[in-house]
């Protein structure tokens, strides 16, 4: 196993919480209820070499979503249903902007725009610090932020 492999299977195992509150799932098998769950999944689901796509699922009101770490060249997968209306933003901080409206200016970048049901997964990330939020209306400030980070 090379150095990277190690660094991030022990990423991996660090990750891993063993929160009863949190679900651990694998990509495709079924969730529990939503109403059982009071912090969202983050959970790697597809490994090819050093590369993870972690999944948040389900991306929705009333979950807290811990900070999701990964490595380099990795991807988030963000998935909410179709009963709800959620969008996907990347935003420049941990603060909720008071407005959605992206300008050159602002770092706001509309990923998703809201809709009822629907998923994004990010392409693969270069190192750094990461903001994502829904950006309907009073969602980011009720817990739908969360920070991704890739070393």
């Amino acid at each position: 196993m090379d150095f990277i492999s190690t660094c991030f299977a022990a990423m991996l195992l660090l990750f891993i919480s063993t929160s009863a509150a949190r679900e651990l799932q694998q990509y495709g098998s079924s969730s529990a209820s939503a109403s059982a769950m009071a912090t969202a999944s983050t959970t790697p689901v597809t490994q090819t070499g050093p590369v993870v796509i972690a999944e948040i699922n389900p991306w929705s009101l009333g979950r807290t979503y811990p900070p999701v770490n990964v490595a380099a060249g990795s991807s988030v997968r963000f998935i909410w249903p179709s009963t709800t209306r959620h969008g996907l933003y990347q935003i420049p901080s941990g603060q909720c902007p008071q407005s959605f409206t992206p300008t050159p200016s602002n770092g706001i970048v509309a990923l998703v725009k809201a809709a009822n049901g629907g998923s994004f997964t990010t392409p693969a990330l270069v190192p750094g610090a990461y903001w994502f939020a829904c950006p309907v209306p009073t969602h980011c400030p009720s817990g739908m932020i969360v920070k991704v980070t890739v070393t």
